[in-house]
């Protein structure tokens, strides 16, 4: 767990006024105050929601692992993309991206600059795994959430 903290400091997407990928659970809160709402997800990550922010912090053992820009954000990835852009500019910063795959869960899917779309929402999936992000459209191509701090999954055995 402590390589892929460092590692995330180091690959970081992140702009400068975003909290730091590693950051301990007191430091955040001490820059950004206490959190609009707190809980835990079925995986045990330490969930904090800033509603005036559009962010939503995810913490594993007491350091923060992901960074959610969503809704009102103005926050941007390191490269500029921001909520709100179209899939022609996410494809101007991250280069082209591969023909789309349909898929029937929403998260599945990891290949890296492969938009996957949902069968039924129609909204698109784009994983950035050398930036440690990954991208969510609607399905009129328009930039709605990010993570940033991807973790690519483990290599199967």
């Amino acid at each position: 767990m402590r390589i892929y903290i460092l590692l995330f400091l180091f690959l970081s997407p992140l702009q400068a006024d975003l909290p730091e990928l590693g950051s301990s659970l007191t430091r955040v809160e001490r820059n950004l105050g206490k959190a609009d709402r707190t809980r835990t997800d079925d995986k045990g990550f330490l969930l904090l929601d800033y509603f005036s922010e559009g962010l939503l912090l995810a913490f594993n053992e007491s350091h923060l692992q992901h960074i959610v820009i969503q809704r009102n954000s103005e926050d941007r990835s390191s490269e500029g993309l921001a909520l709100g852009d179209h899939l022609s500019d996410l494809v101007k910063i991250y280069g082209k991206l591969k023909d789309e795959e349909v898929v029937s869960e929403w998260f599945s899917g990891d290949k890296p600059h492969l938009p996957y779309r949902h069968k039924t929402s129609l909204h698109l999936k784009v994983n950035f795994p050398s930036q440690n992000l990954v991208v969510f459209l609607n399905s009129k191509g328009v930039v709605t959430s990010m993570i940033l701090g991807y973790l690519p999954p483990s290599p199967k055995k």
